[in-house]
């Protein structure tokens, strides 16, 4: 596994109490061109409710989880920089 995914797993454990790893197909949106083209990792971090009702009228966010994302983000820039 590569070391800037094992950092960020490990911030999403520290932030979040754990860390899910889904491998996803990078074939949509600029990620692509990160992972084929620039051979670069490509991370997401999700910060929202599973019953967020993503994408429809009434979707909303928990500020909690907003909140534990931005210092999620937070950690894997520190881990980057060091």
């Amino acid at each position: 596994r590569d070391p800037f995914v094992r950092q960020v797993q490990q911030a999403a454990k520290e932030t979040f109490g754990n860390a899910i790893t889904s491998v996803s197909s990078a074939g949509t949106g600029p990620m692509y061109s990160f992972v084929k083209v620039l051979k670069a990792p490509c991370i997401s971090i999700g910060g929202t409710y599973m019953f967020a009702r993503i994408h429809s009228p009434n979707e909303f966010a928990r500020i909690d989880l907003l909140n534990k994302t931005t210092k999620c983000i937070g950690r894997i820039m520190e881990r980057f920089a060091s």
